[in-house]
């Protein structure tokens, strides 16, 4: 058992570029990916003594490319989506809606991937922002997705679930269509593109769809921003280019009346029963580990023998995208392994004190 996707997207940045911040991404890719860091549970509990099994990493890159991490990610959306489902007060005449936003495709050889969702981010902004779309729509979420055709195009659309009037309905979607469509072109010229769409009668593709189903259309919000093969698919250099971002554009967005909601729900809440069940993990570093050069400088010795506080300000530890750059390959492997190493520690020792009567066990075997 493995996390092959992991694997594959690593040995696709190893091949697209001799960048070492490339380099190094790839390395933590494949480290976050290995057996030894991914583990499954039995017998873990709620707060309210309930069982449940899960699974879920000592370790995490958290990378955009990683499918590991990215999995991480929609479980912690997913679990905002349904707080705020939940608790959102639904009005008279109003309904959850799940809507889908598309724009034409555009190719990939000619424009960057990160241009295409700039183009597409800001049509939602223009059309979130419209009198129509502030009359019908009072709240909800919004995610993107994208997929690579065989032809060598992008399909970029946005995602949304949404609490809307039943006027959304009307009139066979044509004025929601025509006011996306009107953004879409606003976008399209803002970045000098032509705007040209196929369709029969020349507006934009969307679809609104109430909601039956709120697990289901929750998942289908928050599922992955796109399949793993098709990062394979993305020209090499543009691949780099996504690898090199210091902080990936924000993909999942709760707007309107749903952003106050969301902002009332517990920081962690207790982990709810889930046969697939995925822990959270955050970057976890000892505190009571310091480096030796950091306390000289934190702290000095007084006369007396008393600890003092030193007035020099501390000094910021090197992230990994610097030292990956500045240390030889051989240095920033061994570093990279003395990191995850004493944060694998860390967290088993987190874990089995959090789920005292639980077992956990690595993908390669092994019992903690």
């Amino acid at each position: 058992m493995k996390n092959l996707d992991g694997e594959y997207i690593s040995r696709v940045l190893r091949f697209s570029s001799d960048n070492r911040l490339v380099q190094g991404l790839a390395d933590r890719i494949f480290r976050c990916s290995e057996c030894a860091n991914l583990y499954t549970a039995n017998d873990l509990h709620t707060e309210d003594g309930e069982l449940y099994e899960g699974r879920g990493q000592l370790w995490a890159c958290n990378s955009r490319l990683c499918p590991t991490c990215t999995g991480r990610l929609a479980k912690r959306n997913r679990r905002i989506a349904r707080y705020v489902f939940d608790f959102e007060k639904i009005y008279v005449g109003e309904n959850w809606y799940f809507l889908t936003f598309t724009m034409p495709d555009l190719s990939l050889k000619d424009l960057p991937l990160l241009t295409c969702r700039s183009v597409i981010n800001e049509a939602w902004r223009k059309f979130s922002r419209s009198k129509f779309f502030k009359e019908v729509c009072r709240g909800g979420f919004k995610n993107e997705e994208f997929t690579v055709g065989d032809y060598g195009q992008y399909h970029y659309h946005i995602h949304s679930l949404a609490i809307c009037r039943s006027r959304i309905q009307s009139n066979n979607f044509q004025e929601i269509r025509y006011h996306w469509t009107k953004a879409l072109e606003f976008s399209f010229q803002k970045h000098g593109i032509q705007f040209e769409c196929n369709t029969s009668d020349g507006l934009a593709v969307c679809n609104v769809q109430k909601v039956w189903n709120q697990n289901r259309s929750i998942n289908e919000l928050c599922k992955y921003i796109t399949k793993t093969t098709d990062w394979a698919k993305i020209p090499p250099e543009q691949l780099a280019d996504i690898a090199t971002i210091k902080r990936f554009p924000r993909m999942f967005e709760v707007f309107g009346v749903c952003k106050e909601t969301a902002k009332q729900m517990r920081p962690e809440p207790k982990e709810t029963p889930d046969t697939d069940t995925y822990l959270d993990t955050k970057k976890i570093t000892d505190e009571n580990s310091v480096d030796s050069m950091d306390a000289i400088e934190a702290e000095k010795i007084s006369d007396n023998g008393e600890t003092e506080k030193s007035d020099a300000p501390k000094k910021k530890k090197p992230t990994w995208r610097e030292l990956c750059r500045i240390l030889p390959r051989e240095k920033w492997l061994e570093h990279l392994e003395q990191e995850i190493s004493k944060v694998q520690d860390y967290r088993r020792r987190q874990l089995r004190e959090k789920f005292a009567f639980a077992s956990f066990r690595t993908l390669d075997g092994e019992i903690f």
